[in-house]
């Protein structure tokens, strides 16, 4: 057979029918091997494609890692200059001299009263440091808190000038300028009591319907009763409300001391008179 065989291919040959038969099998063949030569190439290129999207999802998580990362840090940077600002009016409250006639301590606000409806924070300082209730408390800047309701032997309650049970004696002053102006009439005087309920606020009530108080008046202390020390600014005139039939009116005001974001305090411990604003 394999004789035959060979025998016949030698004929073929010599005809040129075995080249003939050649060029047949080339002619099937070529499609099947450019499609098999494709298809590894196309093998080839997914094999990079995936490689490449593995990549772009590893450096994508990194992306992601750094950018927690650099808000992480931004928030401590925030953190920390806030907290240097308030070291800084610290620093500034004791160093100007109108500040001098108020012995203070400094402390810490370490939670907010979770315990009542009252507005009230808590700070790290208690009896052990000489606190003791009744006294009043600034914020870094000397802008009046409140005062202490309640002392532990290592922290107290503050209440602040928004909680409902606080009053305070005030009179009025208006700046022009940033000069003070004389007010038709004289300041006006009253207790500004705690509103928390609408906004935060303190409201000076049983105001003369003739008295001369407007919106921008500024809110200080005014010493009446030894309660707290002369000339510590409370707050601005939000608005002045008329009411109708009736011989007062009165007024809203918004503390200066931000009360919502309070992180160091002052307690006074001893004063004398304040000078007056100028």
């Amino acid at each position: 057979m394999l004789i035959a065989i060979a025998l016949g291919l030698m004929i073929l040959d010599q005809f040129g029918g075995l080249r003939l038969i050649q060029q047949v099998f080339s002619t099937v063949l070529l499609p099947i091997q450019q499609g098999t030569h494709q298809l590894g190439e196309n093998l080839a290129s997914y094999g990079a494609f995936t490689k490449n999207l593995d990549e772009l999802r590893a450096e994508n998580q990194d992306l992601r890692e750094k950018y927690q990362e650099a808000l992480a840090n931004q928030g401590k940077v925030a953190a920390l200059a806030q907290e240097n600002a308030e070291l800084q009016r610290q620093l500034d409250f004791k160093k100007n001299p109108d500040s001098k006639r108020l012995t203070t301590i400094s402390a810490e606000v370490i939670n907010r009263d979770s315990t009542s409806q009252n507005q009230a924070v808590i700070i790290n300082r208690g009896s052990n440091d000489s606190l003791t209730v009744g006294l009043p408390v600034v914020d870094p800047s000397g802008y009046l808190v409140g005062r202490v309701s309640k002392v532990d032997p290592q922290r107290s309650t503050v209440l602040l000038i928004t909680d409902t049970t606080i009053g305070v004696n005030v009179s009025t002053r208006r700046f022009v300028n940033d000069k003070q102006v004389d007010i038709p009439g004289g300041a006006v005087d009253g207790t500004a009591l705690g509103q928390w309920q609408v906004g935060g606020r303190v409201t000076i009530t049983l105001i003369k319907s003739e008295a001369d108080i407007k919106n921008g008046d500024w809110v200080f202390t005014n010493g009446i009763g030894g309660t707290y020390p002369q000339n510590l600014l409370v707050g601005r005139v939000e608005e002045v409300i008329a009411q109708d039939g009736q011989p007062e009116k009165k007024a809203t005001l918004k503390p200066i001391a931000d009360l919502d974001h309070l992180q160091r305090v002052q307690v006074v411990t001893t004063w004398g008179d304040l000078p007056l604003a100028k």
